[in-house]
């Protein structure tokens, strides 16, 4: 069974783009653009939502608010943040940080998929 994600961004090239990447990689992609629209792609899921993969800064709720509203249908799901406004402070606290994971913007194919394998192969606690 191919490990499931949810990508959550406003910027449709971006969500085309990384859609492409992770499908082609073996993973099962649900798309969405707005937090409103998450919450009920989670709800009509019968089976897990592995990653939750999200913009830190979005129009309608920040990351971390659309984190914790999605924890609450999925509590073990494992989050990566996307920020192309991370500082380099910002990105080294993630980085040491276990239970938080951020990919900046723009990245790679590359990066995307060594990030997304690294995250999902650990069981490290969950982003809160």
């Amino acid at each position: 069974m191919a490990e499931t994600i949810l990508l959550v961004t406003g910027d449709a090239q971006l969500r085309q783009q990384a859609t492409g990447v992770l499908q082609s990689h073996g993973y099962r992609v649900l798309e969405a653009s707005r937090s409103p629209a998450t919450l009920q792609l989670c709800r009509q899921q019968d089976g897990p939502i592995h990653l939750l993969m999200t913009d830190v800064l979005m129009p309608e709720i920040n990351g971390h608010t659309l984190t914790e509203q999605v924890m609450a249908l999925y509590p073990c799901i494992t989050v990566l943040y996307m920020s192309g406004e991370a500082s380099d402070a910002l990105v080294a606290l993630f980085d040491r940080t276990q239970s938080l994971a951020l990919i900046r913007k723009p990245f790679t194919p590359d990066a995307l998929v060594h990030k997304v394998r690294r995250l999902l192969s650990h069981a490290h606690p969950r982003v809160v």
